[in-house]
């Protein structure tokens, strides 16, 4: 039986049709039998499917633009964040300029 990490690792095989016959059954095995590893699957097909129309040469400009709904509603939840999120981007600044601090001061040897 396979693993998770084995069987999320052959998913670009599988969709290829790079894989051996019994490997991709066992692979599809696991999917049907592993409800975690089947959700990320058909997340990671959409993903695939998405990504081919996005950047099909025929596809119109007009279809990938964001629509000013969705704009407003991104915006409006980014502006509703926690108050912890600021926090923790605070805290993630300060600590990258101190994790920087030493090779500044290298450089500037």
């Amino acid at each position: 039986m396979l693993t998770c990490r084995q069987a999320i690792s052959r998913l670009t095989d599988v969709e290829t049709g790079d894989l051996a016959a019994p490997e991709r059954r066992a692979t599809k095995r696991h999917l049907a039998a592993c409800d975690g590893c089947l959700a990320y699957w058909r997340s990671y097909r959409t993903t695939v499917a998405l990504e081919r129309r996005a950047y099909d040469g025929e596809q119109a400009a007009s279809d990938l633009v964001a629509s000013e709904d969705l704009v407003r509603r991104i915006l409006a939840a980014a502006r509703n964040a926690p108050a912890f999120l600021a926090s923790a981007r605070y805290a993630i600044h300060v600590l990258s300029g101190i994790a920087a601090a030493p090779l500044i001061a290298f450089w500037l040897r």
